[in-house]
């Protein structure tokens, strides 16, 4: 009996896509999420503490004649705020083997933690959303990335000590256990988050009434980010005078670099045509999700009624994107 099944690499890039409907109030999230909302940005994050592996004798798609092949599994922890954790997984052939028929069945993960006993493991591809997930019975053409949420059935504390166990084409079962999540064992525990959507708004000195800045953080091609910073201050002799420019930076990094510029000779409500001049630069990042971070430097040379300077900021957060609350 064959059976053709859509590979993992294809649901990945399914589930690297934004949903939203036009009823909606916003992007649709899961309400199974195992973390913080903003902890996760996507592609995954690659391992950077401790992991644990295994390696499972699978079935294939092709079962006549008892088909199967060894596939590899390995599990670690991203460090959240607040204490918590997300435990992700990839399980991937090995290099030999790699888009070749028949490919390796995903049979499912289960997992066990107190009460919850043999419970099989919701596992997504991407993060925060609903729709995202890796069925049973997928083929494995290559790999696939994935972090563990729970279902409607059962909640599991994920941060908590936790066993997972593999079924194989043998009848036999591998067991990996997860310890609890210690922070210590991370550098990247205090690191600021991930620059994601999440950190999207607007951002104030709560001692400083009437200035602000607006961020807003999306996404170009593959791995390709983009923040867009405006910065709503004032010049020497208190007339409102705002920067505003456009950093690029890769998923998963902690801060971006923009460069920002000022504008002269505009009209209000569109009258004139204004002229757009480099001012200098702005690095941001975000150590929770209601602290923002950024360091400016102006170029030297500027006007004389242009500010300029350098300097550090710690603002808190006033606004959210819609659907997109960070946690």
């Amino acid at each position: 009996m064959k059976r053709f099944l859509f590979s993992l690499s294809a649901l990945a890039l399914l589930g690297s896509a934004n949903v939203a409907w036009s009823d909606s109030p916003g992007p649709v999230q899961s309400p199974w999420q195992a973390y913080p909302s903003s902890c996760l940005a996507y592609p995954l994050s690659p391992p950077s503490g401790p992991t644990w592996t295994a390696t499972a004798l699978l079935e294939t798609a092709v079962t006549e004649n008892g088909k199967h092949e060894t596939v590899n599994f390995v599990f670690w922890r991203t460090p959240c705020t607040g204490g918590k954790s997300a435990l992700l997984g990839k399980v991937f052939r090995d290099a030999g083997s790699v888009n070749k028929f028949p490919a390796p069945i995903y049979a499912g993960l289960r997992v066990s933690q107190g009460a919850i006993q043999n419970h099989i493991a919701r596992i997504a591809t991407e993060p925060n959303t609903v729709l995202s997930y890796v069925p049973l019975d997928s083929d494995i053409s290559n790999s696939v990335t994935f972090v563990f949420e729970n279902d409607a059935s059962a909640s599991v504390d994920y941060s908590q000590a936790v066993n997972l166990t593999i079924n194989t084409a043998d009848s036999g079962i591998v067991s990996v256990a997860i310890p609890a999540y210690d922070e210590m064992q991370y550098p990247t525990a205090d690191l600021s988050l991930q620059l994601s959507g999440h950190v999207s708004g607007n951002w104030f000195d709560p001692a400083h009434g009437g200035e602000g800045a607006q961020i807003e953080v999306g996404a170009t091609t593959g791995e390709g980010r983009y923040l867009v910073f405006a910065w709503y201050t004032y010049d020497p002799s208190g007339v409102p005078f705002w920067l505003f420019g456009l950093g690029n930076f890769n998923a998963g990094d902690r801060s971006a670099n923009v460069t920002v510029a000022y504008a002269t000779g505009g009209g209000f409500a569109g009258a004139g045509s204004a002229n757009t001049l480099p001012w200098g630069t702005v690095t941001v990042d975000f150590p929770d999700c209601n602290s923002m971070h950024f360091s400016y430097q102006a170029n030297s040379g500027l006007p004389a009624a242009v500010p300029q300077g350098s300097g550090t900021r710690t603002w808190t957060r006033l606004t959210s994107i819609n659907g997109l609350s960070c946690q």
